[in-house]
């Protein structure tokens, strides 16, 4: 007989592969195998956490739900500050992690690219006066025009995150945000950024001086001196959030000072603002390097076989060893050739440990900016299960063309959608992507450059 196709709701057929369904509608049912008459007898299977949000999902292939959203909430995260203190820095890091971790739809808008659209390029600082009445309208009107694309956006996605990159200088700026955040049924957390670290605001005042498009014709000495009366302008009228305030008192907050390590949360509660505030909160607002290296060629890789843990052909030796080179004259020396402290992450696999064996570690003496004077460990490995190559389960150390012969079906799977592609009791890249979230914490909260040995996933 026939299975009978009308006792199958249509919702249950989508969680089965196009494979799978022409296989169920064409094969009698007395004629399939033990395994297949298995499946088939669940005519209505529970779908795997995430299948809902996640394209590509199948009974024989799910998707982890650490990889979307927990629910389809929309969020506003409202910067504010005085100028030069790190908001746009932190806000498009805080922006790429949102959408890469977390897959939510999320968008910057910095309110200086709509005052520069709506009233051009500005190098004087007396515009910016809060006596100049013209100049506040028009400052008005490129808030509000933000605040709209912001809806817009918001109302073109299920879920999303809008991030106001903005000084949002006084208390009446914020409330007027926070009512139309709120009228677009969207949730509200505060980000105020502050800074008194004086050699950091020179360094700062002095960057966007020389890139901002306002000083493009402008010679650095003016530019410099416009931008910090800029800053005191703003400075004249500033009110900080204030858990005191009648209104403020009662909203989402969170104030950080990455000078003075110091944070303040108010009221921030759920999944992902915690998130957002535990992100910034190992932040490093200066910036530092990152050297990313593969591993030197390994055994496997020589004969053309995927995953396993095999140590490093003699090409890769010769490879490690030219990293060695490499690593002491750019990582762990500057351009004066005095030493600086670095660090060296691997994997745990063998091959990227063999990479690093030729990499010199030694205790060197370094001294605070406060003049105490510590002992560093030079290069020290530290080895990250998180960065271990995708697990290839069942097809561990075989190559493409055995995984082709052996899993036709499994091959043409990963054909279609390698994002998503789960090996038979391994991984997916997405699987990946939610192990490494972790370390990516980790990276932010480094102040020293950092080796990072990378593997290949297949």
């Amino acid at each position: 007989m026939v299975f009978p196709m009308p006792q199958i709701p249509p919702e249950a057929l989508e969680q089965f592969s196009e494979k799978t369904r022409t296989k169920f509608e064409s094969i009698p049912f007395e004629h399939m195998s033990e395994k297949t008459r298995a499946k088939f007898q669940n005519i209505v299977p529970q779908s795997a956490p995430g299948a809902h949000a996640a394209v590509g999902h199948t009974i024989e292939n799910s998707i982890p739900l650490s990889i979307f959203p927990i629910q389809p909430d929309k969020f506003c995260i409202c910067f504010c500050g005085l100028p030069g203190r790190g908001k746009t820095h932190i806000s498009r890091r805080l922006a790429r992690y949102l959408s890469f971790f977390h897959a939510i739809p999320t968008k910057v808008f910095n309110s200086q690219e709509y005052r520069r659209r709506i009233c051009g390029t500005l190098h004087d600082a007396e515009w910016f006066d809060p006596s100049n009445k013209e100049a506040r309208e028009l400052r008005r009107r490129c808030n509000s025009e933000a605040i709209s694309d912001m809806v817009d956006f918001l109302n073109s996605n299920t879920n999303a995150v809008v991030i106001l990159d903005s000084t949002n200088p006084t208390h009446e700026r914020r409330r007027i945000l926070f009512e139309k955040m709120t009228m677009a049924h969207t949730k509200v957390v505060f980000i105020e950024v502050s800074c008194d670290n004086l050699d950091f605001l020179a360094e700062q005042f002095k960057a966007v001086a020389h890139t901002s498009p306002d000083y493009a014709n402008v010679n650095d000495v003016d530019a410099e001196a416009d931008y910090s009366r800029r800053v005191d302008k703003y400075a004249s009228f500033f009110e900080p959030i204030d858990e005191r305030h009648d209104l403020e008192s009662k909203w989402s907050f969170f104030k950080c000072d990455h000078s003075r390590e110091n944070f303040v949360v108010h009221k921030v509660r759920g999944y992902l603002p915690l998130k957002v505030v535990n992100f910034i909160m190992n932040m490093q607002i200066k910036t530092h390097g990152f050297y990313l290296s593969r591993h030197g060629q390994s055994e496997y890789n020589l004969l053309g076989r995927i995953g396993g843990d095999s140590g490093l052909s003699e090409h890769g030796l010769g490879y490690a060893r030219k990293l060695a080179e490499y690593v002491d004259t750019h990582i762990t020396h500057d351009e004066s050739g005095a030493q600086r402290p670095a660090r060296l992450w691997t994997s745990s696999m063998k091959r990227t440990k063999e990479t690093a064996q030729f990499i010199k570690s030694e205790k060197i003496l370094l001294r605070d900016p406060d003049g105490a004077v510590h002992e560093w460990d030079q290069m020290r490995g530290r080895a990250w299960h998180h960065m271990d190559e995708l697990f290839a389960g069942e097809c561990d150390g075989m190559t493409y063309k055995e995984i082709e012969e052996k899993y036709p079906e499994e091959w043409v799977r990963r054909q279609v959608d390698k994002l998503a592609y789960r090996y038979p009791r391994g991984e997916s890249y997405l699987d990946v992507i939610a192990r490494l979230e972790p370390m990516i914490i980790e990276m932010e909260r480094q102040k020293e450059p950092v080796l990072i040995k990378l593997i290949k996933a297949y």
